[in-house]
């Protein structure tokens, strides 16, 4: 399990228990972690009429960076050379869980 995998499990877990059948509210075509309104967060957000900020604060999460980045929802900027590749790293992550959960396996 790769480091992104870890993060993103605790972020599974945290959905899984506050919005049930999330995955089902993502669409895959549009998934972008760098984008606040095309992360996982933006999009159910956008379902509840708020954003990635509310969808944090619904979920119990505090405003911290480090929050949101041991939930595999952002990257550490500070210790990566190229957080554009590494933000396409996380959404491939995402993409591949929503995907398994969803029973989909080819490319959606």
């Amino acid at each position: 399990m790769n480091k992104y995998q870890e993060q993103i499990a605790n972020g599974v877990k945290l959905l899984d228990a506050k919005v049930p059948n999330w995955e089902t509210e993502i669409d895959l075509h549009i998934l972008n972690l760098q984008q606040f309104d095309r992360c996982v967060l933006g999009q159910l957000g956008h379902n509840r009429n708020t954003d990635f900020y509310g969808m944090k604060e619904k979920l119990g999460l505090d405003d911290s960076f480090s929050a949101s980045m041991e939930h595999g929802f952002l990257v550490d900027h500070d210790y990566v050379i190229s957080p554009f590749a590494e933000y396409k790293l996380l959404t491939i992550e995402w993409k591949n869980l929503i995907r398994t959960r969803r029973g989909i396996t080819t490319e959606e």
